[in-house]
Order: structure tokens, then C-alpha cells, then sequence
């Protein structure tokens, strides 16, 4: 069976007003661009890696947010959204889930053209319940020997450690990966899987390879401190059973392969 999945992605939107680096007031005409490039491309799926606004109050954050959950309503596909921390500032997770539809807290795992998808909230701990309820789901009764097909985990902060030399918007040492990545990451590949995650947050490229898992960072929609001017970065993720290719474009331009047998 030679199928193929097509997902565009958004990260780091930050929605609103602008900041040093994050030139929120271009959010709409950026987003102009990724719906005529999403036209071309025909994703099955469009997933939001978080930090859609740039937080102001409660009563702001709900009309930026509102006006971009329109935008990409215009699309004729699915979409999906994580939660990011500037999500979080005045909005509660829970106001958050109801306003755009989803479950967005703890872990949930969806099967799109029989590749399996994970979403992660990247700002909360997660309960043993979680954990348990996800293993179940996966199909972890088995030992997992068999499973070639790889996991893609979407989420806001890495769930590995990425050093931040160079960076203009966090310390060097800074830790801004979640402590629990690597405890998911392990029960993951102890099972077979070999996961691919991608999340966005820090605002630049970045590709990190450690034991079985590939993680790559996304830059911005909006942030500017490495062209000098908003990036209008978003990525478009194919995955067919030959492997997979992740193309970011904007003035950050990047392209990943990773020839994985899906099985």
C-alpha cells in the first residue's frame, strides 16, 4: 500500500501586538501566504504547534485568537492545535479547549492514511493516568518488536534539551524543553516505536538526533531576530511509506529526509 500524508505547519503565530521580536500586527498578512501556499499543497491536515497570540489581557487574547481560528477556518482541511505557554498567560487550558473544540490537555493519539500521530500539552504534567490511557491506546500489551512505523509527536516545547548558544530570546543554559520528554520518550521507544517529533517555541531551526528519536524545531510565522524581518516560516510535513520529508519555508528555509521504512 503506497499511501501519503500531507500536514502543513504552523508555530509560533503570536497573533496581536508586537513584541521586540515577534511582529504579532503581520500575523494576518503572513497567514494570507501560508492559506495560498496550503491551496497549492492540498494538506490532509493543518496542525498549530502553539503560542498562537501575543498575550495581552483575557479579553484580547479571546479576539486575536478568535480572528485567527477564523482564518484558518477558510481551509478545507482538518486542524489541530497544542497548547503553548503565551496560550496560557490570561486563557485557562480548560477555556482553551472549549473555545476551539478540541482536547488539547494530557496526550492524544490520532490515526490519519494509517500513520499514527501523537499530541502532546507541553505545559502541564502529565498524570500516571495519562500515561496509562496513551500506552493502552498505542497498543502497548505487545511487545512492539514488529512496529517499523514511526510516531510523529507534535508539541510546543521540545521534549529534548536543546542548547540555546546564540540565542537571542532565551539564555544560554536555559532550560526550555519539558523535564518529563524524556520519560514519554523512553516508554515510547522501549515499545518499538521511533518517534519523530516536531515542535515549534524556539523560534529557529534546529534538528537534534539522540538513540531512536529525531527532533526538529520550527521557527515562527512572525519573529524576525534572525531575517531581520518577520519570517513568515511554516513547514509542510509528507509521510509516505518510503519515508518522510519535511520542507520549512519563509526566509529560514530548511528541508529534512528521513528514509525510514514505514512498514
Amino acid at each position: 500500500m503506497n499511501m501519503e500524508l500531507r500536514i502543513g505547519i504552523l508555530s509560533d503565530v503570536h497573533y496581536g501586538s508586537d513584541s521586540a521580536y515577534q511582529k504579532g500586527s503581520k500575523a494576518p498578512e503572513l497567514l494570507s501566504g501560508f492559506l495560498a501556499a496550503m491551496d497549492v499543497f492540498q494538506p490532509h491536515l493543518v496542525v498549530d504547534l502553539g503560542d498562537r497570540i501575543n498575550n495581552i489581557d483575557a479579553q484580547r487574547d479571546l479576539v486575536h485568537l478568535g480572528a485567527l481560528v477564523k482564518t484558518l477556518g477558510a481551509l478545507p482541511c482538518a486542524l489541530r492545535y497544542v497548547l503553548g505557554n503565551h496560550d496560557l498567560v490570561h486563557l485557562s487550558a480548560r477555556a482553551t479547549e472549549e473555545f476551539l473544540g478540541q482536547q488539547l490537555m494530557g496526550f492524544r493519539i490520532e490515526q490519519w492514511q494509517g500513520f499514527p500521530l501523537l499530541f502532546v500539552n507541553s505545559e502541564a504534567q502529565p498524570q500516571r493516568s495519562d500515561y496509562e490511557r496513551l500506552f493502552k491506546e498505542l497498543g502497548f500489551d505487545h511487545d512492539g518488536k514488529d512496529r517499523a512505523c514511526p510516531l510523529i509527536v507534535f508539541s510546543h516545547r521540545p521534549l529534548l534539551e536543546v542548547p540555546l548558544t546564540d540565542h537571542k530570546l532565551f539564555e544560554a543554559g536555559r532550560r526550555e524543553h519539558f523535564p518529563w520528554g524524556q520519560e514519554l520518550l523512553s516508554g515510547l521507544i522501549d515499545q518499538g516505536f521511533s518517534p519523530i517529533c516536531l515542535n515549534g517555541h524556539l523560534h529557529w531551526n534546529h534538528l537534534l538526533a539522540a538513540r531512536q528519536v529525531t527532533q526538529i524545531t520550527l521557527p515562527s510565522l512572525v519573529d524576525r531576530w534572525q531575517a531581520g524581518v518577520p519570517a513568515g516560516s511554516f513547514s509542510t510535513l509528507r509521510i509516505r511509506s518510503g519515508g518522510i520529508h519535511l520542507e520549512v519555508r519563509g526566509k529560514l528555509p530548511a528541508n529534512y529526509d528521513l528514509n525510514i521504512e514505514m512498514g
